[in-house]
């Protein structure tokens, strides 16, 4: 029986969302996929929160009768981590790349997909820590249960009630997004649609204006007020999946993330490495309830890391822009060429892109100063001092993630020889 890891990594206290989220898992006793769930909820968080949080995990774990759980501080889970790289003739910067409580998303999620190949598991469940189920009748867990992992012809038999598969492809993504809070902090500019689209021309610089209008409103503007009557689905709108309310399979044994500091959007390399090798994402709109904590609108609260990760984000999809063009010229369309993505990152890498870099660093800048906000004010005269250092950081986080990806299958096969239940047991408990 197929193994399923159902993953949360947190850096705040989110016992509330414990309470909640976790409903969902009960919600699928019936699956027979559910005596295979594994959970892991991976706390980074102060000290005080980890205590908050662990209660309350345990508690519900027990509640619904969870057998394979796992509540994961950062620094065992960087033990568990040096454990498997451990001997590595690349230890050293493996380590430097995959530990520390540091703000990386790609880094977060990395540590998941490595115990999750210990744990024998091909399918990733992931959910945020800020999100929370609608109501117990809307359950993305279910639809990510039968359908990940499976025969687009088949499934496209149960939902669409035909299909035009020619052939018998594998269904690698199942997801939603959010209702609620946006996914990306521009909420404030809801009422400003030119302004949106100048900022989301940045991250999708090859969306038409109306593909971003449409991308816009159906995803943020009218997509987080969205009530849910029925199911949906679409392959077309997938790339509306929000990280922290998707499924993955298989990808994740053989890709890692890029693990960039204070860089947004690395998390969502899936997404795009997916459409180059013509690999099907499955929307449905099961959309979990999105919101922030209060701390998130305290006007003391430091956010120049947060700033600065949009900026990185949109120099470095210069780069990654350039690989997902080369791949979708070079690509088989069949499989998912490692040893191709890894010299194409190198060669793209090496390239001068600091005119690019630029341009799109003071744009931004400039957006965000017209504005007239307070908030984007201070966010545009945060990037203008980190202008040089950001771009001198991306070509590097691209090598970086390069290098990571050639030593992935190292990894992950250590971790498939190192039981993280056992050493979890044995450390741990």
């Amino acid at each position: 029986m197929d193994k399923h890891l159902y993953f949360i990594p947190t850096n705040r206290e989110c016992s509330s969302c414990i309470e909640n989220i976790f409903d969902e898992l009960e919600e699928v006793k019936n699956n027979i996929a559910f005596s295979n769930i594994y959970v892991l909820l991976l706390d980074s968080s102060d000290k005080k929160s980890q205590k908050l949080n662990k209660v309350a995990f345990i508690k519900k774990m027990e509640h619904i009768g969870i057998k394979h759980y796992f509540y994961l501080k950062q620094n065992d889970c960087d033990d568990y981590i040096s454990s498997i790289v451990c001997n590595h003739p690349q230890e050293k910067k493996l380590l430097k790349l995959l530990n520390g409580n540091v703000f990386s998303y790609g880094m977060a999620a990395n540590r998941g997909f490595i115990i999750a190949a210990s744990l024998g598991c091909k399918f990733v469940h992931r959910r945020d820590s800020d999100v929370f189920l609608q109501n117990k009748n809307i359950i993305p867990l279910e639809l990510e249960l039968n359908y990940l992992g499976k025969s687009k012809k088949d499934v496209d038999k149960l939902i669409f009630e035909n299909t035009d598969s020619k052939k018998s492809q594998i269904i690698y993504m199942v997801g939603s997004g959010y209702k609620g809070n946006w996914a990306i902090d521009y909420e404030d500019l809801c009422g400003d649609i030119e302004t949106l689209i100048k900022l989301f021309h940045l991250s999708k610089p090859k969306y038409s204006r109306s593909e971003l209008v449409r991308y816009i409103n159906d995803k943020y503007i009218n997509g987080t007020k969205e009530n849910y009557i029925s199911d949906e689905f679409s392959y077309k709108k997938s790339s509306d999946i929000d990280v922290g309310n998707l499924s993955i399979y298989d990808i994740f044994l053989k890709l890692p993330f890029s693990p960039a500091i204070a860089t947004s959007g690395t998390d969502y390399f899936y997404h795009s490495i997916l459409d180059c090798y013509n690999k099907s994402k499955l929307y449905h709109n099961r959309k979990v309830l999105h919101r922030y904590d209060d701390s998130r609108y305290d006007k003391n609260r430091d956010m120049s890391q947060y700033h600065i990760s949009k900026a990185k984000s949109r120099c470095s999809k210069i780069y990654y822009e350039k690989l997902y063009s080369k791949l979708q010229i070079d690509s088989d369309k069949e499989e998912i060429n490692v040893e191709k993505i890894y010299n194409q990152m190198i060669n793209i890498a090496n390239l001068d892109l600091v005119k690019e870099q630029e341009k799109v660093i003071d744009s931004m800048i400039n957006i965000f100063k017209n504005t007239n906000l307070e908030k984007y004010q201070n966010m545009s005269n945060t990037i203008s001092v980190n202008k040089n250092n950001i771009i001198n950081q991306t070509s590097k986080d691209m090598i970086d993630h390069a290098f990571l990806i050639k030593y992935w299958n190292d990894i992950i096969f250590s971790a498939k020889n190192n039981s993280f239940d056992k050493w979890y047991f044995n450390h741990i408990e």
